[in-house]
């Protein structure tokens, strides 16, 4: 097996892909956490962005960058020297994967490689530049953007789940085109349990804050579409029910943006110098959200917010607007409150609820670390579009992919053969079971149970019965002990041979279930699922496993459930017949059929 896996990592280590975004921030802040991912996964990695004063801080990280200017105005001369110069850069550099970022990057990039025959290019979309605010002209021509960008990609990502059903319904590709993919949070580095209460209090005393005061935050560019003015707007409101308040601000200045706002102007205006604190620009964002009480983002526009995800991941109460990209970061009343756009008296009052229900506020930011684990974890979006790039690669540029292709079609064959033959050549041995059956217990010769199948599909088991009837509404179970009064005489016998097993044959010759693949699971059980964990049912649940062999019940339902990944990503037909071989010796030997205590114990 360790074979495999140094053939799979050597696959890899051939695939080059090239990160294109139209700034060096964007990889600095978003992206560079995926560029290594890929990177200690075996990939060859690169990219390309404008000059900047954050180039060298990536190339510090090991990734080789090309500054190439990519200007965010349209620019019809300059676009057309940045598409030669990406031109000349992927055909010299010979990249299997392209794969670009922002919306002008977007389509230069993509247009450049497809004229220098990059056999995949992929495009990231951070949110459409229409939404339903937006005017029915501009509406269409952004569409008409979007469409033309399309045409050029293999794949879209779309890190919301909004804009998939709106690229649907405005017909900008097909939907096997475009896939969601989120925005992945470091759940580690924003931890609240790094951070004391006597680093909070000193990170205040050094910023200059009141370490009585309440601290209203906000991280988002300083322009207007992020909702600065109906912040500001509410927060007159609010200092005047809580005097000892303190708005904390984080935020780069795009002074070339039309929308561009004026911070420092604004506190002026306001009168609000001694009540806001503006930081500028970061790079310790994760030690600035520990200082905040509640989380505000008053959005006119979003793809997905990082901020607010990463403000939930700190246990902070949000309020935010309720947008596109905002409603998928944030589950109205359970991990924040969301308000509506460009009205400062229902944004004042949303956070003025949570200030004066602390025990409210503290619930929601519980729920929302959960949630951010639960669904953005950097892990699990890496992870996720790396799988499509490994599909992208079978379909488009893997040698071995016919060879790997007649291997799943001589496992389909062999299953059904196989299953055919043994129900022939066993069916004496299934009518002397099913007679001790009948005559040793009262009920049903089979049992019959749902499962989880291939796409988390359900279907129903087919095993001999080895148990009382009703026995999973009684005693431990789900679970099964060694000398569990529930198991029969006769199912003793055939749990010690594993012969309760051998009717999932017809399991097999419906499609079901294979000889070979991951473990059956119960439904209730993969509720509990992470998304990492749900790939084992990408393909059909197997009458045995890799686990058989590496322990069996002896493992934990995590262990079993790694192995079962293992073998997903490393299956081979070869692969299928070590583990029939050996597990056959196992089950005569009797190992691992119980776990720890004699208990086979249900999902944890």
């Amino acid at each position: 097996m360790e074979d495999d896996k140094d053939s799979i990592n050597s696959r890899k280590s051939r695939i080059k892909i090239c990160f294109v975004s139209s700034a060096d921030m964007t990889l600095k802040f978003l992206l560079l956490p995926n560029l290594k991912f890929l990177q200690n996964r075996g990939y060859e990695l690169s990219a390309v962005c404008s000059p900047g004063k954050w180039v060298k801080d990536i190339e510090r990280e090991g990734i080789k960058v090309k500054t190439i200017k990519i200007k965010r105005k349209i620019s019809p001369l300059s676009d057309l020297i940045t598409v030669f110069g990406l031109y000349f850069y992927f055909k010299k550099e010979k990249f299997n994967i392209v794969h670009t970022f922002t919306p002008k990057a977007g389509l230069l990039g993509q247009v450049a490689a497809k004229m220098a025959g990059v056999p995949i290019i992929c495009n990231t979309v951070f949110g459409f530049y229409f939404h339903e605010g937006t005017h029915f002209l501009q509406r269409r021509f952004f569409v008409f953007f979007e469409k033309i960008a399309a045409k050029f990609s293999d794949l879209i990502f779309s890190i919301n789940k909004e804009d998939i059903k709106t690229a649907a319904k405005e017909k900008i590709c097909s939907k096997q085109k475009i896939k969601y993919c989120g925005i992945g949070v470091n759940v580690d580095r924003f931890n609240p349990e790094r951070f004391s209460a006597d680093f909070i209090e000193e990170k205040k005393k050094i910023l200059g804050i009141n370490p009585a005061n309440i601290v209203l935050g906000i991280v988002a560019r300083l322009v207007k579409e992020k909702g600065y003015l109906d912040l500001f707007d509410a927060f007159d409101i609010i200092v005047k029910k809580f005097p000892n308040v303190t708005l904390l601000i984080v935020g780069i200045n795009e002074p070339e943006k039309k929308d561009s706002v004026q911070i420092e102007d604004i506190i002026k205006n306001y009168g609000l110098e001694k009540k806001v604190l503006f930081l500028g620009e970061r790079v310790d964002v994760d030690e600035i959200y520990p200082l905040m009480d509640i989380f505000v983002l008053p959005s006119h526009r979003e793809g997905l917010s990082v901020s607010l995800l990463e403000a939930q991941a700190t246990e902070k109460p949000v309020v935010a607007t309720d947008i596109r990209g905002c409603r998928e970061a944030v589950d109205r009343g359970r991990t924040g409150i969301l308000v509506s756009v460009k009205n400062p008296d229902e944004l004042a009052n949303a956070i003025i609820y949570l200030l004066s229900n602390p025990k409210i506020a503290k619930e929601m930011g519980k729920n929302g670390r959960m949630k951010v684990k639960r669904e953005f974890d950097e892990r699990i979006i890496f992870n996720r579009i790396e799988e499509c790039y490994q599909k992208l690669v079978e379909d488009k540029l893997d040698k071995e992919n016919f060879g790997k292709k007649f291997q799943q079609t001589i496992k389909i064959i062999f299953d059904f053969v196989a299953a055919f033959i043994g129900l022939i050549i066993l069916s004496p041995l299934f009518l002397v079971v099913a007679i001790l059956i009948k005559i040793t217990s009262p009920g049903q010769i089979f049992f019959r149970q749902e499962r989880v199948g291939k796409n988390e599909k359900i279907f129903k088991i087919w095993k001999f019965r080895t148990m009382i009837e009703g026995a999973e509404k009684i005693g431990l179970g789900h679970m099964v002990a060694e000398n569990d009064s529930r198991i029969t005489k006769v199912g003793k016998f055939l749990r010690r041979l594993a012969i309760d097993e051998l009717p999932q044959f017809i399991n097999v010759i419906f499609g079901e279930m294979s000889l070979v693949g991951p473990r059956t699971a119960l439904p209730h059980q993969i509720e509990k699922y992470s998304e990492l964990e749900r790939k084992r049912f990408q393909v059909k649940p197997g009458m045995v496993s890799l686990a058989h062999i590496k322990g069996w019940n002896a493992l934990s339902w995590k262990e079993r459930i790694k192995l079962d990944i293992w073998y997903l990503e490393n299956w081979s037909i070869c692969l299928d017949f070590k583990i029939l071989f050996k597990t056959a010796i196992i089950v005569l030997l009797g190992k691992g059929q119980y776990g720890e205590n004699g208990i086979v114990k249900d999902y944890e």
